[in-house]
């Protein structure tokens, strides 16, 4: 009697023995899944956000778009940001906090101005308009030139071709005026090269070009190169 009882024990111990090794080898894989997973979304997330945060309660402009705000548009915007190949993470200068704006178009829509990169001299930013059918990039139409120098150096142009539309909505020092409703944009480099200035207008939910101008650079010296003007 007293062995059969010892058998019995011994069987029910190692009954439970066993299923504590299956729970713990279970807690053990799913725990290793949860790890891997956690590498994973480490090797290949981006994380795309600002400094801006100390500048919260700072007097600022009411256009100013900062803190919680800008970094959850950021994150809601990581796709679009990755196609613009902005860059990433969170070591920009303060200053450049100030190209993250919002301005009201009309009753309905805004018009969103965020930092997308910047080099020695340029700064560039991505314009979005949010309005009841969501968020969007703006898509900003611009004619393209095919220049042909007689002297390049010099700056001496034989011949200017128009060689079509381009649409962009990534901008190199740009900015809103919300009381003519024009975005404005800068691209230059040194000199010896090509400066252009282009504006946009808003009207009737879309954006249409009204100027641009190309102006030569040579010696700190600007001089234009081709102008118009658009109705």
């Amino acid at each position: 009697m007293p062995l059969l009882f010892l058998l019995c024990c011994t069987s029910i111990m190692y009954t439970r023995v066993m299923a504590l090794m299956s729970f713990l080898k279970l807690k053990f894989f799913s725990l290793m899944i949860s790890f891997i997973s956690f590498v994973q979304a480490e090797e290949t997330s981006v994380n795309f956000s600002m400094n801006c945060n100390s500048l919260e309660g700072q007097s600022q402009p009411s256009s100013r778009l900062s803190g919680g705000k800008l970094n959850y548009f950021w994150q809601n915007k990581i796709e679009k940001l990755l196609q613009f190949s902005c860059r990433s993470g969170i070591d920009h200068p303060l200053e450049l906090c100030a190209l993250n704006n919002r301005w009201p178009l009309d009753d309905e829509s805004w018009l969103i101005q965020t930092y997308c990169d910047h080099s020695g001299y340029l700064i560039s930013s991505v314009w979005f308009v949010v309005s009841n059918d969501g968020v969007a990039p703006i898509h900003l139409e611009y004619p393209t030139f095919d220049w042909n120098f007689e002297d390049l150096e010099k700056q001496i142009v034989e011949s200017i071709t128009a060689t079509g539309v381009k649409k962009t909505a990534v901008l190199t020092d740009a900015e809103f005026d919300p009381n003519k409703k024009l975005i404005n944009s800068h691209n230059y480099c040194c000199a010896g090269k090509l400066s252009t200035t282009i504006q946009w207008l808003a009207e009737d939910g879309a954006f249409v070009l009204r100027y641009l101008k190309v102006d030569g650079i040579r010696n700190g010296n600007a001089s234009t190169q081709l102008a118009f003007q658009y109705d």
